[in-house]
């Protein structure tokens, strides 16, 4: 069987995720694969058609593909989301009805949205999605790890063999943007006291330059930086070279690390972007993925974050859940969302900019739920049991901050709790307890009149 392999590292063959693959094809001789280093070659892709036209060529020609990528801020890095939009660019229909499988290695921090991004432009392609594999970076050095490896290649491959059809689990986009406009006499007066930074990608979108022109007139202070004007040199290496001191490879090649140090000094931060495909732009992404010389450190910590979208986000409830839960991970408020999606949008955005006003001068912070509170628990414990030997600066910046909040740590909840463990073990006890529950729990919240 004829297998395409379009690998997502910009570490090409020294990357983990090509370990798996490398693994597959020393036990599964009997089969071809071919491989395309797409992070690594994204230039030579943009640039040398007849090098894009082989990769197509060979998909065309293949029996199924296989999407094997590293997880970069919840999704593949920026250089893998840009060969993703030339091939819709080039209305190929290289991949319609092809089979294909999806391998992802992370520490399962947002892996969930990363793979439903590939499934859901995998099924927009017309191709099906047989199976999915999202490895911790070191199952393969686990006997138990390589046997489910192992058993997710054989499910694969049996499905391809008996064409076994399976029904998308993502729904078809259904978008045409409504151009609209605005007074620009009937403004309220600009906000003042508040220092508010605004990252977007002009150009994309008419109704993004004019919702971002809108926003930027209700604030006296306001900075912007529009990513198709400011220097990005390339996309995350993956180097890791950061994770000592937080010093990136790129450092005073471009303009990525200078927007990043002048929006934390701002009180709030606007990001403004255009949906392509199921994300934003690969440009967004690669500037996201280049705030990686931060490391696992929440750098907005403190921070009030909004997002002015053009396109239709409510039908990309995945993309909504990445951008609040990673935000949320990184000690930051989300303030609100904006698109154009309805008819009042200039009202959308003038609400928008009054919460953040208000979020601001009152100190209102909302709790961050689920994904926040998970994504924070995950970066403790794995850079506290084993990533602290790479990521010094996490180690020293977690210490500090008291972000070791293990559950280990809370002495006295783990003394009451074990005492009500030893009383419910007494019938008389417990049989009182449990009558009275619910009393026993609003006990301590009770008010004083």
């Amino acid at each position: 069987m004829n297998i395409v392999v379009l690998g997502g590292s910009p570490k090409c063959a020294k990357s983990i995720t090509m370990q798996y693959v490398n693994y597959l094809k020393v036990n599964n001789k009997d089969h071809n694969f071919v491989e395309y280093y797409i992070a690594s070659n994204i230039g030579k892709i943009e640039q040398d058609k007849s090098f894009l036209e082989k990769i197509m060529s060979d998909i065309k020609n293949a029996d199924t593909i296989l999407w094997a990528f590293p997880l970069y801020f919840g999704l593949v890095n920026g250089q893998y989301k840009r060969f993703i939009e030339i091939i819709f660019e080039n209305n190929t229909g290289a991949l319609h009805g092809k089979h294909c499988a999806i391998l992802a290695t992370s520490i399962h921090f947002f892996d969930h949205t990363a793979i439903e991004y590939i499934r859901g432009i995998s099924e927009d392609l017309g191709m099906i999605v047989d199976e999915v594999h999202s490895a911790v970076m070191d199952d393969l050095l686990k006997e138990s790890g390589k046997e489910q490896f192992e058993l997710f290649f054989k499910e694969w491959i049996k499905k391809v063999e008996n064409n076994l059809q399976a029904g998308r689990l993502s729904a078809p986009i259904n978008w045409e943007p409504t151009s609209f406009s605005y007074d620009k006499n009937n403004l309220v007066s600009p906000r003042t006291n508040i220092k508010l930074g605004l990252v977007t990608e002009s150009g994309n979108s008419e109704n993004l330059d004019t919702m971002v022109d809108a926003f930027s007139k209700e604030f006296a202070e306001i900075e912007i930086f529009d990513l198709s004007e400011i220097k990005i040199a390339g996309g995350c290496l993956g180097c890791l070279k950061c994770g000592y001191d937080n010093k990136c490879v790129y450092e005073g090649k471009d303009d990525v690390i200078d927007v990043y140090r002048k929006l934390k000094e701002c009180d709030v931060i606007v990001f403004c972007g255009t949906v392509k495909d199921r994300y934003l732009s690969s440009i967004w992404k690669t500037f996201i993925d280049r705030m990686f010389f931060t490391t696992h450190i929440p750098f907005f910590s403190g921070k009030i974050i909004a997002f002015i979208i053009s396109g239709p986000l409510r039908q990309h409830p995945n993309l909504r859940d990445l951008l609040t839960g990673f935000f949320e991970t990184h000690k930051t408020t989300v303030g609100g969302f904006v698109t154009d999606e309805d008819y009042n949008t200039i009202e959308q955005i003038q609400g928008l900019a009054t919460t953040l006003e208000s979020y601001h001068k009152n100190g209102y912070r909302p709790p961050c739920q689920f994904l926040g509170d998970a994504g924070h628990r995950i970066f403790r414990d794995e850079i506290y049991a084993g990533l602290k030997g790479i990521f010094v600066a996490d180690h020293k910046y977690y210490q500090k901050h008291s972000l070791y909040d293990f559950p280990q740590k809370k002495l006295k909840k783990r003394i009451l709790s074990t005492i009500m463990y030893g009383m419910l073990k007494i019938p008389f006890i417990r049989e009182n307890i449990q009558q009275n529950m619910a009393d026993y729990m609003i006990k301590p919240y009770k008010i004083k009149s």
